[in-house]
């Protein structure tokens, strides 16, 4: 099944490559040509921003997860505890 992925996606590159070629030649395109590019552009469009959304989840879940450990460290703290900037630098890393 692999193999059939990758046989796929070269498809699909070399498909990219010919029409960007095609397109930087400068011969006019039919109507045809130009609906066939414009749902192409729509559906790049798609994946572009699938993928993006999916970028901006993982951010937020990393964000989330870093407030997380904060909130748990402050909320643990002992209120006669010495303060971070009086341990040293090296105290100051696990924030």
């Amino acid at each position: 099944m692999g193999e059939f992925e990758l046989d796929r996606e070269e498809k699909l590159i070399t498909a990219a490559n010919y029409l960007v070629h095609e397109l930087r030649s400068g011969k006019s395109l039919t109507r045809n040509a130009k609906k066939a590019l414009e749902s192409l552009l729509s559906e790049l469009s798609r994946v572009v921003v699938v993928n993006s959304e999916d970028d901006n989840r993982y951010e937020e879940d990393e964000i989330k997860t870093r407030l997380n450990a904060v909130c748990e460290k402050i909320m643990t703290r002992e209120a006669d505890e010495t303060m971070i900037w009086d341990l040293g630098s090296e105290a100051g890393t696990s924030f």
